[in-house]
């Protein structure tokens, strides 16, 4: 039997691995499987001064297979990828794509104006643009020093 010397950093870093694999299957994090089988797509969400962007991986799949549904609240991503059929007389030894649903819903922190939603879709990637509504955006406020009269609203 072979001595093997212990390195505590190559554990730790095997925990940190174990860690967050769980995490990714409780929170979906990555685009992880639900329950119910459905996947549920990795997302990148940015908010600009005007617009949000959200960005969503859906390799494989035709954009006449993607689905958005935009409500002042929240995003709904949902499409298809279908199993290729292949010949009868070939073999699959090993297919890691994933094929089936993918449904990933967002909430938005801020209202948005619905009419003006821009979708692009390009090298497996769907960009939505969804502009803040006008009540929703920041606005700058001035701030006063004391013993300054603050104006009255209309004028300054």
């Amino acid at each position: 039997m072979a001595i093997v010397r212990w390195e505590p950093l190559r554990e730790m870093d095997r925990m940190r691995r174990q860690m967050d694999r769980l995490f990714e299957d409780i929170l979906g994090g990555d685009g992880g499987e639900t329950q119910e089988g459905i996947y549920m797509p990795a997302v990148e969400f940015r908010e600009q001064e005007r617009a949000y962007i959200l960005r969503t991986m859906l390799p494989g799949i035709r954009k006449e297979d993607v689905d958005v549904e935009v409500t002042q609240e929240a995003v709904t991503i949902r499409a298809e990828s279908r199993f290729e059929k292949t010949e009868e007389r070939e073999v699959t030894h090993r297919s890691e794509f994933r094929y089936g649903r993918y449904v990933r819903q967002l909430a938005l922190p801020g209202a948005i104006e619905t009419e003006q939603v821009q979708a692009n879709y390009q090298d497996g990637i769907l960009t939505l643009t969804l502009p803040k509504a006008a009540q929703s955006r920041a606005r700058k406020v001035q701030v006063f020093s004391s013993g300054t009269s603050i104006p009255a609203s209309g004028q300054g």
